[in-house]
């Protein structure tokens, strides 16, 4: 049975308390959506979500929103307890969590979301592991190297780092960060068949392939990815991030959770309330409503 996976930068502090709640509407896409597992960053867990989901959610900072890991009903989600790094990786706008899988192994999850803190040369808690620890996204290989190390493991999110920044040319070193990370073993699943990086980021108007948003897994892990899409109709459609979601499909077996339905049925409802939902329509962008007006006419 294939397991799908959503990482979604949903935006929150940006769309929430706004006329009609867009970060409230992008959870219920999430519903619709069904994802068996989801790595999300600035959001916020509405009450309801927490009633149907399992929720691993760590705060950002002093602000009500922050980075998380989410599993549908019937799939074994747990904190992570005992992290060599869990009280930097807790401070770093992460959430790190272990699913079980359907063969009795596991694999480790993590949710990240960037916020400048890779672009530092190192953790600040900690003095670097190696003199080589001086460039930009180490400190993301510093604070997962040893939790991954050895274990099949999926790490995504925001990163804020890109091969291509707004320009037809690699970023030097943004770029070189991509060859330090296949080095250490990881191998990015966020890429087309081609091995390209798409457009995720859509808080601009400029319509270069930026792509900021990155899942990395282990070799095997990325040998089980059958589909993988970046989804832009929820940044670049109705608003509802400036984020694109990346959505991947693992030929993954899950370790069904005993006792738990695999799916809530009030999810459906959910999920027929966001399709119904008419602000979509009204949030369209302009020239889109003029061209559906001209073929009304």
């Amino acid at each position: 049975m294939a397991m799908q996976l959503l990482c979604w930068n949903m935006s929150g502090p940006l769309r929430a308390g706004s006329v009609v709640d867009l970060h409230e509407a992008a959870w219920h896409w999430i519903a619709a959506l069904q994802p068996d597992v989801a790595l999300l960053q600035e959001t916020h867990v509405p009450v309801w979500a927490r009633d149907h989901w399992t929720v691993i959610a760590e705060p950002q900072r002093d602000i009500d929103f922050g980075t998380v890991l989410l599993a549908r009903p019937g799939v074994g989600l747990r904190p992570l307890p005992g992290s060599p790094r869990n009280d930097i990786l807790s401070d770093r706008l992460t959430a790190t969590a272990e699913l079980d899988l359907g063969d009795g192994t596991s694999m480790v999850l993590a949710s990240v979301s960037g916020d400048g803190w890779l672009r530092q040369t190192s953790l600040p808690a900690t003095p670097p592991s190696s003199p080589d620890v001086e460039q930009p996204g180490d400190a993301l290989l510093e604070a997962f190297g040893d939790l991954v190390a050895g274990r099949r493991f999926l790490v995504g999110g925001d990163l804020e780092i890109a091969r291509y920044l707004d320009a037809p040319q690699p970023v030097a070193e943004d770029a070189a960060f991509f060859d330090r990370v296949a080095a250490a073993g990881w191998v990015e699943l966020s890429l087309d068949a081609d091995g390209r990086e798409g457009r995720t980021w859509f808080g601009s108007r400029a319509e270069a392939m930026f792509q900021p948003d990155h899942v990395f897994g282990d070799a095997e892990t990325r040998s089980c990815r059958t589909a993988f899409e970046i989804d832009s109709w929820p940044a670049a459609k109705v608003d509802l991030s400036d984020h694109a979601a990346l959505v991947l499909i693992l030929d993954i077996d899950l370790s069904p959770v005993p006792g738990e339905p695999e799916w809530d049925p009030d999810m459906a409802y959910i999920a027929e309330r966001f399709h119904k939902t008419l602000w979509l329509e009204d949030r369209k962008p302009e020239e889109q409503r003029r061209e559906s007006q001209g073929r009304e006419r």
